[in-house]
């Protein structure tokens, strides 16, 4: 082998070599580092425990594990899946649950006051007797979650999915679920006064004997629903659709109608005559 030959072969070899020790180094910078928990947040993750408060528990698969009665006030679960789990009875006030997921989880009478739940998935999730007091949901998925006697005062719940939720014997003062959608869900007897549902969808609801005095339906699209004796004392349905609605026994002369379309289709503006 010449001297010119060997000298090549002798710069390729450091040349792959270097190339090597890049990408070594290149994947050794990629990889994340790990998180750093703290020796109760690891406690708890190891089921030693149930009382984390303000611990940071985000990014972990904590599914089908049983945190009933637990103390997570403040405590930091975004990215958390909690598919399945036993909340019942825990503290969670004021805890973020960000792109949280909590299908099918049981948080019967969990206290969530303040909490933060934008993105948050909880679907046919038992929420059954929850204070959710000021939460603040935005793009939130509570399809077919079991609601029943929450207490929703004060609450944020924009642009989210209730499909199908019942809410029976919910407390909502002072609520606002504008751009939520409400098809097909069971909103019979509710008192919604003064709620804010602009441009909600809530097509085939069932509000029946719901008390809507002073809410606001702007632009709500209430087509199919059952209206059949709610209370609509200056309730605002400007530019709301009541195509193909059930209002028996409730009383529209009562309601604001500015460019609603009603019942049967036509559109309305000004005083309703008999």
């Amino acid at each position: 082998m010449s001297m010119r030959t060997q000298w090549m072969a002798a710069a390729a070899a450091l040349a792959l070599c270097a190339l090597a020790h890049g990408a070594a180094a290149i994947a050794q910078e990629a990889a994340p580092a790990p998180i750093a928990r703290s020796p109760q947040a690891l406690a708890f993750i190891a089921g030693t425990t149930k009382d984390c408060p303000k611990c940071d528990l985000h990014d972990l698969d904590l599914s089908r594990r049983d945190f009933s009665g637990a103390n997570l006030a403040g405590a930091n679960l975004a990215q958390v899946t909690l598919v399945e789990a036993n909340l019942m009875g825990a503290n969670l006030t004021d805890t973020d649950f960000t792109e949280s997921d909590l299908s099918l989880a049981n948080m019967r009478q969990v206290n969530l006051h303040g909490a933060v739940m934008h993105q948050v998935t909880a679907y046919l999730t038992d929420l059954t007797l929850a204070d959710m007091t000021e939460v603040y949901m935005h793009s939130g998925l509570l399809r077919r979650a079991r609601m029943q006697r929450v207490n929703l005062t004060g609450a944020y719940l924009i642009d989210s999915d209730l499909r199908e939720v019942r809410l029976a014997g919910a407390t909502l003062t002072g609520a606002n679920l504008g751009g939520s959608k409400f098809d097909n869900a069971n909103l019979v007897d509710l008192d919604l006064r003064g709620v804010n549902l602009e441009v909600a969808d809530m097509i085939n609801a069932d509000l029946t004997g719901a008390n809507l005095e002073g809410a606001i339906l702007r632009q709500a699209d209430l087509y199919g629903a059952n209206l059949f004796e709610t209370k609509l004392k200056g309730t605002d349905f400007t530019e709301a659709r009541l195509q193909a609605a059930n209002v028996r026994g409730a009383n529209l002369q009562d309601a604001i109608l500015k460019d609603t379309m009603l019942p049967n289709g036509e559109f309305h503006t000004g005083p309703l005559t008999q």
